[in-house]
């Protein structure tokens, strides 16, 4: 992180007041500010501890919420009182895991299956349909990915795969899963394409065009954006 981007996030006033204002404590957060990698470090070690995750999510979403309040003021000339910010950032992650817990909730009782399609289905005639997953081992810290391409016609025309060693956010891996699959589209040069993604939470906010979201609307935008390149693109929940 450059001095730059370190001072804006962490020592303008504007973001010293949002900070201040929430309700978040742990271990480091002001100590080690001065050293980005010891903050980061410090603030990962609190996750073994009683709403540690939670605290975790928080700062992510406070770092993301102070991003977009500069750029309102960089780039719209509109200034935000720090304390909407910083409560918007703690509202925000507050509805995000209701729904986290909502979803885990019905997924655990089986009461309700919430799926448009228990099968693959064929995309329209000139389309690629490229279906996305990802899978987490929570306790070993590992992500894997994955990303399938068929034509109408069933055919495999493109697979790949990957893993990597980190604790990740589920909303955030999907998301991440989905803009793989978009630039793997795009090399291919595939004009007419279906993303389709097991993940129903992600899957209607890009069809909704909503990147308004407190972990993952960083990679919602950028999947926009690339959308812009192809003739025709959507989504589709599987």
């Amino acid at each position: 992180m450059t001095e730059t981007l370190k001072h804006m996030f962490l020592f303008c006033s504007h973001a010293e007041f949002i900070w201040n204002t929430t309700s978040i404590d742990w271990d480091g957060l002001k100590k080690y500010r001065y050293s980005f990698w010891h903050w980061r470090n410090s603030m990962m070690k609190v996750q073994n501890r009683k709403e540690g995750r939670s605290h975790i999510a928080l700062t992510v979403n406070i770092l993301w919420q102070i991003w977009k309040s500069r750029n309102q003021v960089q780039f719209n000339e509109v200034r935000n009182c720090p304390g909407r910010t910083a409560s918007k950032a703690v509202n925000e992650l507050s509805e995000y895991q209701e729904v986290r817990y909502g979803e885990v909730k019905v997924a655990e009782q089986g009461k309700t299956q919430v799926a448009e399609s228990s099968k693959w289905v064929p995309p329209p005639q000139g389309f690629i349909k490229l279906n996305t997953d990802v899978a987490l081992e929570v306790k070993d810290g590992r992500i894997g990915w994955g990303v399938v391409a068929r034509r109408e016609d069933g055919r495999v025309v493109g697979a790949w795969a990957g893993g990597e060693r980190r604790n990740g956010i589920p909303a955030v891996e999907e998301a991440l899963a989905i803009r793989k699959a978009i630039i793997k589209a795009r090399q291919y040069r595939w004009h007419k394409v279906e993303i389709q993604s097991d993940s129903k939470q992600m899957v209607d906010k890009l069809k909704d065009r909503n990147v308004d979201d407190p972990v993952a609307g960083t990679i919602l935008n950028d999947v926009m954006t690339l959308c812009q390149g192809f003739s025709e693109c959507y989504f589709s929940f599987c």
